[in-house]
């Protein structure tokens, strides 16, 4: 079965306008982050540089499963993997992860083309015994109508790679909401604490670094119940848990009936009630 090169997406006109779909640092970032938790990573490195030209660099490393080498869609047809997951609505699905966690679901193209001019990304799967390597070039893509390289074997340029994962190398990040690295680092260093706190919770790391700064994300639980949690620490121990309320969307709601699309069922909301201690 031959393998199809793929095109980054269908038209130049569209590739113009794929540079300002409005995704922000943060929420490219997010993207990111979800798809190495949904490869099975337990650790995720973010490294931050800023170039003598004022714009950004962004490594993303994780120690997942990695990208597979080979993906057949529906219709059978055969896909180079690192290509594939870099063309505008090119999902791999995960079988170590049937429901992916699906928060932002921009996609590692959109993300990409919003916030750089160029995106190299490396993979080692299981079963590889070489990391695998293939990039996405605003301006190469400009001059080929929109197709994308092929994929090769390629070693990363850093010492310390984990066993497999992938790495997402964003050059000349251009569209920063930022000047200053140290920013960027204290935002995410805030923010993933929260949005990604289950996950900190049950053993996986986030660690951010800028030049020869390292710091790990710290839990933050804005319920102020998790242990670990910034808040639980500042606080000196968890919140008082007042129990669950349901909320069903029956006919009986006032707000009308609201089917569940998965379940056929009427929808349902759980409203949780925390409350701190006098002390």
């Amino acid at each position: 079965m031959e393998i199809r090169r793929e095109q980054f997406v269908s038209s130049k006109d569209f590739l113009k306008s794929a540079r300002d779909m409005g995704i922000g640092v943060e929420e490219g970032v997010y993207e990111i982050v979800d798809n190495a938790l949904d490869a099975g990573a337990e650790n995720i490195w973010i490294e931050i540089e800023k170039k003598t030209d004022g714009n950004f660099r962004f490594i993303f490393s994780d120690d997942g499963f990695g990208i597979p080498k080979e993906h057949i869609d529906d219709q059978g047809i055969k896909h180079q993997g690192i290509p594939y997951v870099l063309t505008y609505g090119g999902r791999i699905p995960n079988p170590h992860r049937p429901e992916p966690i699906g928060k932002f679901g921009f996609g590692l193209s959109q993300t990409a083309s919003c916030l750089s001019s160029r995106t190299e990304v490396y993979t080692k799967a299981d079963g590889d015994e070489q990391w695998r390597y293939s990039y996405y070039d605003f301006k190469e893509l400009a001059d080929s109508d929109c197709v994308l390289p092929d994929e090769t074997l390629r070693q990363p340029p850093w010492l310390m790679l984990p066993e497999s994962g992938t790495i997402v190398v964003m050059e000349d990040v251009d569209q920063a909401d930022y000047v200053q690295p140290n920013a960027i680092v204290a935002m995410l260093l805030k923010n993933l604490g929260r949005v990604y706190r289950m996950f900190l919770a049950n053993g996986c790391n986030i660690t951010i670094s800028h030049g020869k700064s390292e710091k790990q994300v710290k839990i933050s639980d804005p319920l102020v119940q998790l242990e670990d949690s910034l808040e639980v620490a500042a606080l000196g121990g968890p919140s008082i848990d007042y129990g669950e309320v349901i909320i069903t969307f029956d006919k009986s709601n006032p707000l009308g009936e609201i089917i569940d699309s998965e379940t056929g069922e009427p929808a349902e909301c759980a409203v949780v009630f925390k409350r701190l201690g006098i002390e």
